[in-house]
């Protein structure tokens, strides 16, 4: 295992190296191949509002038949790195292929378990960071073959946390929102964007809007605006109309 000195001299040249004359390699491509360098056979990143923890922006390199079972199942309801993201968890690790009945009663929580195992990943290692820029979270997720125990063996977790953070500080946020989302989760609303639609198509203005569900004027001024990206709307009527049409609220 190489020391945690030469570790970090190598991941800090790897996002440092600019070939003359060559086009600019994304940071995200250098990332993946990091992972791949430590341990890892893929690498999930995402950003959260710091104030709203509504989902802000996903890039993903796992692979595509695993994202297809994931959305089809909807993991993504019972998805712990996503819970760990939205309550700003600094850390945590998810061991795959182990959660049995005995564990939980949640057949979801089981199948993601179980099924993630079948595509070739046996642990995800998260970390997330506050962006000091804006406050909004990242969290990075390291995927690997290899249990956590071996991960940490073989590479070592304090090193993996190091490259975490490291990505965090160097990857690019996409300029648009969800316009790069392999989980196509902008067709996901947070439950407080569909209640202040809810609340919105009832005919409540945003400061009445805010008074009932007890938050500030401005985050539901910027909920709404989330919503509207998500489901493409230019306007607040029309978020409503598709809201209605795709069954995320009912008037």
């Amino acid at each position: 295992m190489i020391s945690l000195e030469e570790f970090v001299d190598d991941v800090a040249m790897a996002f440092r190296h600019k070939i003359s004359g060559a086009p600019t390699t994304d940071n995200w491509e250098i990332a993946n191949g990091l992972v791949k360098k430590f341990g890892g056979n893929a690498l999930n990143a995402a950003g959260a509002s710091g104030e709203t923890a509504d989902l802000l922006w996903t890039r993903v390199s796992m692979s595509d038949a695993w994202l297809n079972v994931y959305l089809d199942q909807k993991y993504y309801e019972v998805d712990p790195l996503l819970k760990a993201l939205n309550g700003s968890i600094p850390e945590y690790g998810y061991n795959t292929g182990v959660l049995t009945s005995k564990d939980t009663e949640n057949s979801l929580e089981i199948g993601l378990n179980q099924d993630i195992r079948g595509f070739g990943y046996g642990s995800l290692f998260s970390s997330t960071f506050i962006d000091a820029k804006d406050a909004n979270r990242i969290i990075v997720v390291h995927c690997s073959e290899m249990s956590l125990s071996e991960l940490d063996g073989e590479i070592g977790l304090d090193r993996i946390r190091l490259l975490q953070a490291m990505i965090a500080a160097n990857i690019q946020v996409p300029e648009i929102m969800y316009a790069d989302d392999p989980l196509r989760l902008r067709r996901h609303l947070s439950p407080r964007e569909v209640e202040v639609l809810k609340w919105l198509a009832s005919g409540l203005r945003n400061d009445e809007i805010a008074y009932k569900m007890n938050v500030a004027e401005v985050t539901v001024r910027k909920t709404i605006a989330a919503a509207r990206q998500k489901l493409n709307a230019r306007t607040r009527e029309q978020a409503i109309a598709i809201a209605i049409r795709d069954g995320w609220i009912t008037l």
